[in-house]
């Protein structure tokens, strides 16, 4: 969720690929820092109290003190994936010291058809 689409060239000779282009992004005419190195993303479990663990993505900056503001992105229904793709708005976000949180639900289809079927109907609760 914090790397920005990037364009990229193959070499159908030597079967190499290499980044052709990576611009900065801008978000209302503001510069969004690109270094990756200031930014983590990490997945983590998280037991929820009907005793199912429950994974969640989160990202930030480096250097956002603790504690510190939290968006948290949940949906789950439909056998649906989270959308996680890079953001410049998020981005813009961490920037400022917040923290981005996926909850990915059951019910959600990011674990497989088993996962998305234990959030479905009455088994949900």
């Amino acid at each position: 969720p914090v790397i920005p689409v990037m364009r990229v060239a193959f070499d159908v000779i030597t079967r190499e690929m290499y980044a052709m282009a990576q611009s900065d992004m801008e978000e209302d005419g503001v510069l969004i820092e690109n270094n990756l190195s200031n930014y983590t993303a990490i997945r983590m479990p998280f037991n929820a109290k009907e005793g199912h663990t429950v994974p969640l993505t989160l990202a930030y900056r480096n250097d956002a003190r603790n504690p510190s503001p939290a968006l948290w992105i949940v949906y789950g229904a439909y056998g649906e994936c989270l959308d996680m793709t890079y953001s410049p708005y998020l981005m813009s976000l961490m920037n400022r010291g917040y923290k981005i949180i996926w909850c990915h639900v059951r019910g959600g289809g990011e674990l497989g058809r088993a996962f998305y079927e234990q959030g479905r109907r009455r088994r949900l609760a």
